[in-house]
């Protein structure tokens, strides 16, 4: 998939792109912190509780096979925001859930709606900023990871201690959508 683009943002790209990285991460780590809450509400034991953020991951692995096709078939920038408004929608659910199986079924979707905008960023990044630019892109992409990674838990915690476990699926929404609204402006068209 090689399409020709001429970008006249880089940086404001690169910055919702390094969000989205950022929101996976701290959606998968700051689940864990929740948890003890989750298992809670429900009634589960640890072992049924894990299979939230399983079921997320496995969703999110599916979704990289077919992801690069979507992008493929939709576009970059479609897939990109699309896949971001269907977070958003599955986030919502996740937190207005009450009862164990329908959750699994949104974090599920979660993992599905994330999976593919996290290929589309890969993508846009590959397809549109220059061979002397991709380096530094994918470092910038790399280096969100980490710090969702570091950040999920102690954004979990805290609004676990102001809120609840479900503020933690709420604060996604509108952040989902301002990733998507910034794919929009900023991914050019071929």
């Amino acid at each position: 998939m090689h399409q020709e683009f001429s970008i006249r943002h880089p940086a404001l790209l690169m910055m919702v792109g390094c969000c989205l990285v950022a929101l996976f991460n701290i959606d998968f780590t700051g689940t864990n912190i929740v948890f003890p809450s989750i298992i809670s509400d429900f009634n589960l034991n640890l072992i049924d509780a894990q299979w939230i953020n399983n079921v997320f991951e496995a969703a999110v692995a599916i979704s990289f096979l077919v992801g690069t096709r979507i992008c493929m078939v939709c576009g970059l920038r479609e897939t990109a925001c699309g896949s971001m408004i269907f977070y958003a929608l599955f986030c919502y659910a996740a937190g207005q859930a009450d009862l164990f199986m329908p959750m699994l079924v949104y974090r599920g979707l979660m993992g599905l709606a994330i999976g593919v905008a996290y290929m589309a960023v890969f993508l846009i990044v590959l397809n549109v900023f220059p061979e002397n630019k991709k380096g530094l892109a994918m470092g910038f992409i790399f280096s969100s990871m980490g710090i969702g990674m570091l950040a999920g838990p102690l954004i979990g915690a805290k609004l676990m201690e102001i809120f609840s476990w479900r503020s933690l699926f709420y604060i996604n929404v509108p952040i989902a959508l301002f990733i998507s609204l910034g794919f929009a402006v900023w991914v050019p068209r071929p």
